[in-house]
């Protein structure tokens, strides 16, 4: 039975490192077509390439187990990547205690990472000979613990930088639409969104309020029924604006643009499963973005599990430029 656990963390090992190897290289590649995003920021905050020959040498390993040359560089990479995770995290909690970020979790994901990338280094450094001959069965294993990280990691994301409150001055402030019911009403989704912006706006944090939304249940668009809202909660009419267009996240995006200064700050109001969909959509279009989740503790949306693995989907979409408007 240890030894059977022995091998299985090793195939885990090998799968984690094929995911990160190969998602690091493929942000860089991403970056050389659309300079204005990484997608590396989302896991390290370091750029595509720092962090080509760290995949590199992990893709490598994950591939060659047995061969010492990938071997070494695995261990050196993950050593290297646990460091950048570390100071990823030690500025994410520096933030935290002077209040600039809000965490939502115990961890931040960078700091889960860490950990991850320094247990990924002593398991390689600590792998017998035998146990890194690679069959097709272990083989399979490896491709089938990538493609959970795959599943995982934007939940992950969801989890730790979606939970997590980024306020702060912003030129406007954008919510993004849900349901809004025949009569006008907003559904329990919608209500948390246009409160939490209500709250930004009266705190002084940004002067304009964008709503952004479809088609209500009835003759009511979703906009006009977040704008009446919103001046009920003390948002000045003038200060309201429209995008009656605003039918996808990506949309949104591109039709707040041209609406805001040159170097325009934003801040993205929305549900927590959604936000790091909200961030990818925004840094395509090359906008400063902070994001502040709208989940109310005291009324939790039903169907969440749901809505979290439509979201997962809905990343890797937007990831590969499904959502460019």
């Amino acid at each position: 039975m240890r030894e059977l656990l022995r091998r299985s963390s090793l195939d885990v090992a090998r799968g984690f490192a094929l995911f990160f190897g190969l998602f690091g290289l493929a942000n860089g590649a991403l970056n050389l077509f659309d300079a204005r995003w990484d997608a590396n920021e989302f896991w390290i905050g370091a750029p595509s390439v720092a962090l080509a020959p760290l995949c590199v040498a992990l893709t490598a390993w994950s591939l060659f187990p047995a061969r010492t040359l990938p071997r070494r560089l695995g261990v050196v990479a993950a050593l290297v990547l646990a460091v950048g995770c570390m100071v990823d995290a030690a500025g994410v909690a520096r933030a935290a205690s002077v209040g600039t970020v809000e965490l939502g979790t115990a961890l931040s994901l960078s700091a889960a990472l860490a950990v991850a990338f320094a247990l990924l280094a002593v398991r390689v450094a600590s792998a017998r000979p035998s146990d890194m001959r690679s069959t097709l069965r272990r083989s399979i294993a490896t491709a089938a613990w990538a493609a959970g990280c795959v599943a995982l990691f934007p939940l992950a994301l969801s989890l730790t930088l979606g939970r997590s409150d980024y306020r702060g001055p912003a030129d406007a402030i954008v919510v993004f639409g849900a349901r809004a019911y025949a009569d006008g009403s907003l559904s329990h989704a919608l209500e948390d969104r246009v409160n939490t912006a209500a709250e930004l706006y009266r705190a002084g944090l940004a002067p304009t309020v964008w709503m952004s939304g479809g088609p209500g249940d009835g003759d009511v668009h979703e906009v006009d029924a977040m704008r009446t809202a919103a001046i009920e909660l003390g948002v000045a009419a003038e200060d309201v604006a429209l995008d009656y267009e605003g039918w996808s996240t990506a949309r949104t995006a591109h039709n707040l643009k041209p609406r805001l200064p040159a170097g325009g700050r934003v801040i993205a109001v929305s549900h927590g499963f959604h936000l790091t969909r909200v961030r990818l959509a925004f840094a395509r279009e090359g906008l400063q973005v902070v994001t502040v989740p709208a989940d109310s503790p005291e009324r939790p949306l039903g169907a969440r599990t749901r809505l979290h693995l439509r979201d997962a989907l809905g990343f890797w979409a937007y990831w590969i430029g499904y959502g460019a408007a």
